[in-house]
């Protein structure tokens, strides 16, 4: 007879701590305490903080009712998120693995809310949705999605470009496969936007994609984030520049390479081009670092080969718009206040008629 800790986890919850000693206890009680009747661990990747977030960790390990079932993985060093969800990927033992952030948590029902329909759909992504509660304030935000299955090729893009559904590009409040996300090599390559290249693979190389209107995680949008302070200083503002382009060059191979002929990829890659723009317009280019940003410019211009690559409205429009400043401007960032402006005018006529 098996004992406990043989027993196979049906899902692991991967959390990554480094320096969160205010939000992880909640956090990891929002994991211990589901109401989730099947076995299930919860991996720990300790990023090599200098806080006291582990010592509270360890605390519930070894004090709360269900504490067997944490298990620590430690770094040898601070690696960054990327790394703590890539180590999360090779250690996980769930045939499902679900990411949960520090800072944020789970409604109690999330496991098995996310569970039941992905196993009822042999899913590879399973998302449920989101309420955003900004810390220190009443405000709150909700990112729900309505129930939908999808089961054809590239079923990310099928959901995205032509259902209109765009769940957050994120590796949280997501249950994926684990076997899914090894074989499309689902890792992160980056140390901030980590999520955007595995986001990229998943819409590209799923073949079947749940979305449930559930509440399944709260998002606690705090001061002091990563992508709060993306921008605090110069070296910090030339890493969002160089990660950004990057991650714009790796899409652009992979599509060359192998998607070019996916239905809705030049959707996905303009996406990505437009939260750039909209990144650098908040980002205050510099001269030094104008050049980089004119790559980006000359990715929209010449990689999508015309108009009819692009299905969604706002991208068409957006994808117009900027076309037809290309002659007569001086400056990519007029450009794109330019296209925004209009743009906005625009679909609030449209929504008007």
């Amino acid at each position: 007879m098996k004992s406990k800790q043989e027993i196979v986890p049906n899902v692991t919850i991967a959390i990554p701590v480094y320096n969160v000693e205010r939000y992880v206890e909640k956090a990891l009680l929002s994991a211990l305490e589901q109401d989730f009747q099947l076995p299930y661990e919860i991996l720990v990747i300790d990023d090599c903080g200098n806080d006291n977030s582990m010592e509270i960790v360890r605390k519930l390990q070894s004090e709360h009712p269900q504490g067997n079932i944490i298990r620590i993985i430690r770094h040898e060093r601070n690696k960054g998120l990327g790394e703590a969800r890539n180590t999360s990927i090779r250690e996980a033992r769930g045939k499902y693995l679900l990411f949960l952030d520090s800072d944020d948590w789970l409604n109690k029902e999330a496991l098995s809310i996310l569970y039941k329909a992905a196993i009822e759909h042999d899913a590879e992504i399973t998302i449920g949705s989101t309420l955003k509660v900004y810390e220190g304030s009443d405000k709150t935000e909700t990112f729900v999605y309505p129930e939908t299955f999808i089961s054809k090729p590239s079923a990310g893009i099928e959901l995205n470009v032509f259902r209109g559904i765009t769940p957050l590009v994120s590796y949280w409040n997501k249950l994926f496969l684990l076997d899914f996300i090894k074989k499309s090599d689902m890792y992160c390559v980056h140390r901030i936007m980590e999520d955007v290249i595995p986001d990229f693979k998943a819409k590209v190389l799923s073949h079947k994609v749940v979305t449930i209107p559930d509440i399944t995680l709260y998002y606690n949008e705090r001061g002091g984030s990563i992508m709060d302070t993306l921008w605090v200083n110069d070296t910090k503002c030339q890493q969002t520049i160089d990660t950004t382009v990057d991650i714009i060059k790796r899409i652009k191979r992979m599509i060359q390479e192998d998607y070019y002929n996916i239905d809705g990829i030049y959707d996905i890659y303009f996406a990505n081009l437009m939260r750039y723009f909209f990144l650098y317009e908040q980002l205050g280019v510099t001269q030094e670092q104008y050049p980089q940003v004119m790559e980006i410019e000359q990715n929209c211009m010449s990689f999508i080969p015309s108009l009819r690559y692009i299905h969604g409205r706002n991208a068409r429009i957006m994808y117009l718009l900027l076309h037809r400043r290309e002659h007569d401007r001086s400056d990519f960032f007029k450009a794109y206040r330019f296209a925004s402006s209009r743009l906005g005018r625009m679909l609030k006529l449209l929504i008007s008629l």
